[in-house]
């Protein structure tokens, strides 16, 4: 798995994206933090305990409005209220302290 590369020029390209496919019920693990997740189908669920720094970037693929369960974390006040994400769209939730997401749409 390439995790780093150094460019012709010298310089480096320190990740790639890594993009998750989800079909089916799934809840993304803490592991999952960072990857691009493209969701196809099922109810997808961010992980349980949101850890600081936590990030992810969601596109939505369903074929209709859907919105990631947040399990028992919630949205930080003062940010983007949580509300159904259209086709084909992409929402990022970063988690900016335990257990709480800000959403970005």
């Amino acid at each position: 798995i390439e995790r780093m590369r150094i460019e012709a020029n010298g310089g480096v390209q320190a990740r790639k994206t890594v993009i998750k496919t989800v079909s089916s019920n799934t809840t993304l693990a803490d592991e999952d933090s960072g990857k691009t997740i493209y969701w196809t189908g099922g109810t997808l669920t961010l992980p349980a305990n949101a850890e600081v720094g936590q990030q992810f970037v969601i596109i939505n693929n369903t074929n209709g409005s859907a919105t990631p369960d947040l399990n028992s974390n919630t949205i930080s006040t003062n940010w983007t209220t949580h509300s159904a994400m259209a086709d084909e769209t992409a929402r990022t939730y970063i988690s900016v302290e335990a257990d709480k997401w800000i959403y970005i749409g």
